[in-house]
């Protein structure tokens, strides 16, 4: 039996060395490494129900790696923490409202699955809220 293979690299960072006081070689800081991981946001929309109790979004997708969040002011809000804000956040990628779950699988996953059949450790992370739509992507 073959040992499995890891997408994990006991190597250095490109341009570290691993002996204190001491620079990598050059041809370690040149060689191009890819991602060993990649971190996506989808933004979910809101369903009909949300928008009926008077739910408005609070996340928005502004570019393909950009997504911004809301913190809506309180009501009768003194202090500046409870003002409004918007937050912005970079991601490896980010899906708006409307990126079905094809384009979602092909932009994360499907390069894993190559991997996988070639023996390597893959792992796909999904977390949101209970009935955000992480197992229909994972069977969709």
């Amino acid at each position: 039996m073959q040992p499995r293979k890891s997408i994990y690299s006991a190597r250095p960072a490109q341009g570290v060395s691993n002996t204190p006081g001491k620079a990598a070689p050059p041809q370690a800081r040149s060689q191009p490494q890819a991602p060993l991981m990649t971190v996506a946001v989808r933004v979910r929309p809101l369903s009909s129900k949300e928008y009926a109790q008077g739910h408005r979004p609070v996340v928005a997708a502004d570019s393909d790696t950009t997504a911004s969040i809301a913190r809506l002011e309180r009501l009768g809000a003194v202090l500046q923490s409870e003002k409004g804000q918007m937050h912005s956040y970079e991601f490896d990628k980010v899906f708006s409202e409307e990126a079905t779950n094809q384009q979602v699988y092909e932009s994360t996953a499907r390069s894993l699955v190559p991997k996988v059949l070639d023996g390597m450790n893959c792992t796909i992370f999904a977390y949101g809220a209970t009935g955000a739509g992480k197992i229909l992507f994972g069977i969709g």
